[in-house]
């Protein structure tokens, strides 16, 4: 149709070159140059800057303005850029770099106008004129932009983010829902590749020596028949995944019955099986490939070839054998050029053939150890080969060590220059990811993603890495891209747990959730048992953090069941981790510690030095609820030292806040402040704004515990808006009690009986026993103090038969304590004294220093009711000598208040007046209002 412009719009022409910048397209001539979207923002940034030399600080804060990224980066969009244009380091015609100043377009521009258009259709227009000089459709949703041009940062997937024990719990001692995308123009429909799942091939010979050929052959002709990006290959890990679901055994020919399922649970169109047996020839063997081709729509065979090839010159065979179906698929042959990138991307010979093929199974096969050690051997004997480096690269990070995993990843990036554009970008891809240079990655997945819109693969790649750095909206977005595919690609699960994981980006649990809840519901219509672990492992998560623990522990559990049944054991032990935690929450301490030992004992066996840090670190959060604060240490310095050498910051960071928990409990303020601070850093640096609240709250209760209420109560308020931010169920819990521990020692009573009585409701609606029983003492405690005992009395009794028969010695004791206050007060003296001593019999084994001051509290005003003035002065003596070693305010006003009353009960008038005004004084300086009230009415009672 005719259009109407409706403004011109500026291109720039230098050499043979033109730059669309609103586009994001670079033209040489009338063909496009295949640049990443961040190498063409480097070259707007300097063309539109040609008239000055710009600063590297000022390139890399226009690239990237919301990231902090490498200045390698940089260096390597503008290597990529000279290359593409034809610069050298010889002649220098278009960008030059100025040493100690930066970079400058040197090059004649000439600016040119072209009409621009408004309307939706003469988007769609301009589009699809664009997407026919690309050969593929670009499917970015995209609207015209007026004004400069804006910089911005632009299935082992869906598992790898759901290892629920990977995710450290954090100990308290004491989201903003995501938008929607708005109307987005709808772009022309993708056209999808014919896509063919190689399912490999039955050993007719039965030799265990030629056993490793099923598999490489299986994944040579896959390169051979990506070769060309004419057809969309099935990756082998989806096929690892289908043969569990869909198993076809030694089949040559498969029926129509399992061929739909096969469609249904890979989206394939073709199938490619068959057999393979060994000839011997004088001194030569050879190996004929039988090969069937069917049609997984229609459940028929379309092909049947044979091919026969010395074992020696495998590359050979397969080549004839691709070339053979490429014929039948109708997509012809390959060039000489892309022959030759295949033969590059294979291992040189037969023996790194076999490790390669070897070591790939055992990924597929959820082996990362054995998989780690064939790979090796692969590199070994192929050390330039960059799959087999990209590949040990993987199983690394399974195995959790980051350092070696980069390492890998950065010799696979320097080999694959004989590659294809696609495997040299999937490479580079994977490499930034592992780098921790997630701008990169995402430029280079988006890259991908716009090159081969029809493969799914890609674009999951783009939205994990969207979500791990932050970008969960963005994340959505692709999501959104993925659902606008043909069916059957977008009715995938991992579209869902795609959404689920940007979604908890966002912090939005609920939408998480419930993407989860729907990708279930998918992988079980596809028949895809381990996507549904997947799935519901996802859904556990969310639903912990929604308070929702029955919820998540069902689906914990059918995860677990899940993988066992797949022999994925890793993600079966990280499942049984996420039951561990919610075991601990419902105060099954016994469970918990079973559940987390086996575990622990899994990711030893099978190497998984990441997860066995967080189980570690989990169990010893676990240890310190229990008061087990030795034991606490252990597990918790182990994981860190773990953490430590793999680089993990993240686990660095938390491990050092929960050691700063036990730290707290010795008594050792200063150092918990230390580590907690460390922690707090790297969390804000990385970050982490989980990690970062949760500090935040730990942090205040250091400075309670110092006695400097206005910075714990600051600090409670930062983590408590944090979790209202997120919906936070669980964490709004630990804000509420801490803030209502601030508020008993202001003496604002009714305030803090409504802070604990919010936090019951709140723990009640998430089934958190143990936390229930926290709030309950904590409520408990402020009915005491409102001068209602009775009231009081069965709060504390059940928190203290509870948290007995849990055997946590740090609560139990706390809670007899209060108890033994409360009979005190229903002038029970007895009953008191022997809760009193129950609590002082378990504080010494929970090591908590603070249980053994309420403890001996309780014992000292027990006595002391009792006429055992003596026997009170004892109990207080080290008291008063650890809380001034301590610097703990609040226990030592606590127990010099009781010293001036024993001095009033034993008539010395004199000292009791002169401790009882110090301790008002210094208590109503410190803001222990609480305290100074009492200090001020036992004053009144002195004789004048």
């Amino acid at each position: 149709m005719a259009t109407k412009p409706s403004q011109i719009k500026h291109l720039y022409e230098f050499g043979p070159f033109r730059l669309d910048p609103q586009r994001r397209l670079l033209t040489r001539g009338t063909e496009p140059v295949p640049l990443t979207p961040k190498v063409i923002e480097t070259l707007v940034v300097l063309i539109e800057n040609r008239d000055r030399v710009v600063s590297k600080d000022d390139l890399m804060k226009m690239l990237w303005p919301d990231s902090f990224v490498e200045e390698s980066n940089l260096s390597q969009n503008v290597f990529v850029l000279r290359k593409a244009l034809g610069d050298s380091s010889q002649q220098k015609r278009y960008i030059v770099n100025v040493p100690g100043r930066g970079y400058q377009f040197t090059n004649a521009v000439r600016e040119v106008g072209e009409a621009q258009f408004e309307t939706t259709q003469e988007v769609e227009e301009t589009l699809r004129v664009e997407s026919r000089s690309l050969v593929r459709v670009v499917v970015e949703r995209m609207v015209p932009r007026k004004g400069p041009i804006g910089i911005r940062t632009g299935i082992a997937m869906a598992m790898a983010a759901l290892l629920g024990v990977g995710v450290l719990v954090y100990r308290s001692r004491v989201g903003r829902p995501a938008e929607r995308m708005g109307p987005v123009v709808n772009l022309p429909a993708v056209k999808m590749r014919p896509s063919v799942a190689v399912l490999g091939f039955r050993n007719l010979s039965g030799r265990q020596d030629t056993k490793w050929l099923s598999g490489a052959l299986a994944e040579m002709l896959n390169t051979e028949l990506a070769a060309g990006e004419h057809l969309r290959i099935i990756p082998g890990e989806q096929i690892a995944r289908a043969s569990l679901d869909v198993p076809w055994g030694e089949a040559d020919t498969l029926a129509k019955e399992s061929l739909l399922r096969l469609r249904s649970n890979l989206g394939t169109d073709y199938v490619a099986l068959g057999s393979y047996t060994i000839l011997e020839e004088g001194n030569k063997r050879l190996i004929r490939l039988d090969l069937r081709l069917q049609d997984a729509a229609a459940g028929e065979t379309v092909a049947e070839d044979a091919v026969t090839g010395n074992e020696a010159e495998l590359f050979d065979l397969i080549s004839e054998a691709g070339s053979r179906m490429r014929e039948r698929l109708a997509v012809g042959n390959i060039s000489g050029e892309q022959a030759a990138q295949v033969r590059s991307s294979l291992p040189s010979s037969p023996k790194a053939a076999r490790l390669y093929a070897e070591g790939l199974a055992k990924l597929d096969r959820f082996d990362a150890l054995a998989a780690r050690d064939l790979l090796q051997a692969a590199v070994a004997a192929d050390p330039k080969h960059a799959s087999s480096h990209s590949q040990l690269a993987e199983a690394w990070a399974r195995l959790g060590y980051d350092t070696k995993a980069r390492e890998e990843a950065a010799k696979a990036f320097g080999l694959f220059h004989n590659l294809s554009r696609e495997e040299q970008l999937s490479i580079e891809g994977r490499y930034r990811e592992l780098s921790n240079d997630l701008p990169a990655a995402i430029e280079i997945y988006r890259t991908l993603r716009t090159f081969f819109p029809d493969d799914l693969g890609y674009a999951l790649r783009l939205a994990n890495a969207q979500s791990h750095s932050g970008q969960g909206r963005d994340a959505l977005q692709t999501v959104a891209l993925m659902r606008s595919l043909p069916e059957p690609t977008n009715k995938d699960a991992r579209i869902d747990i795609a959404e689920a994981s940007a979604a908890e980006a966002l912090s939005d649990f609920r939408r998480s959730q419930q993407a989860a809840v729907a990708a279930a519901a998918r992988a079980d219509a596809q028949g895809s048992h381990l996507l549904l672990a997947a799935a519901k492992s996802r859904e556990a998560w969310a639903s912990m953090r929604l308070g929702d623990s029955d919820r998540a522990f069902a689906a914990y559990s059918k995860a677990r069941q899940l993988w066992i049944a797949g022999g994925n054991q890793r993600s079966a032990a990280a499942a049984l981790g996420g039951i561990a935690n919610l075991l601990g929450d419902k105060g099954d301490f016994v469970g918990a510690r079973k559940a987390f030992d086996e575990a622990l004992l899994e990711f030893r066996r099978i190497g998984d030095m990441g997860n066995l840090a967080s189980c570690s670190h989990n169990l010893g959060v676990l240890l310190t609820r229990q008061g087990d604060l030795s034991q606490a240490r252990k597990h918790l310095e182990e994981a860190l030292s773990v953490q430590r050498e793999m680089k993990n910051e993240r686990g660095v960071a938390s491990d050092l806040d929960d050691i700063g928990n036990v730290m707290l409990g010795r008594g050792d303020l200063a150092g918990a402040l230390r580590v907690k601070e460390q922690a707090l850093e790297i969390f804000r640096r990385i970050g982490n704004k989980f990690g970062e609240r949760i500090t935040t709250l730990n942090i205040g209760e250091v400075l309670f515990a110092q006695g400097r209420l206005t910075g714990a109560r600051a600090k409670y308020d930062e983590a408590m808006a944090g979790a209202q931010q997120l919906g936070d169920k669980r964490g709004l819990g630990y804000c509420l009690v801490d803030i209502a521990g601030v508020l008993i020692a202001q003496d604002r009573l009714d305030d803090a009986r409504t802070a604990a009585e919010r936090s019951i409701e709140i723990r009640k609606e998430i089934h958190g026993e143990v936390q229930l029983e926290e709030s309950r003492i904590r409520l408990a405690e402020i009915l005491f103090e409102q001068g209602k005992p009775a009231e009081a009395e069965p709060l504390a009794r059940s928190a203290a038969d509870v948290f007995d028969k849990q055997n946590a010695s740090g609560d139990a004791s706390l809670s007899y304590a209060v108890l033994a206050h409360v009979l005190l007060a229903e002038g029970k003296t007895q009953e008191a004294q022997a809760s009193a001593s129950r609590g002082l019999k378990l504080s010494p084994a929970s090591g908590d220093v603070w249980m053994r001051f309420e403890s001996a509290l309780a014992a000292a005003r027990a006595d002391e009711a009792a006429g055992k003035l003596s026997e009170a002065r004892k109990e207080l003596a080290p008291i008063l000598a650890q809380t001034a070693k301590f610097g703990s305010a609040g226990y030592g006003l606590e127990a010099r208040l009781l010293q001036g009353e024993i001095a009033i009960n034993s008539g010395q008038f004199s000292a009791a007046r002169a401790e009882l005004t110090a301790v008002e004084s210094e208590a109503q300086f410190k803001d222990f209002r609480l305290i100074a009230r009492k200090a001020r009415a036992r004053l009144a009672d002195l004789p004048r």
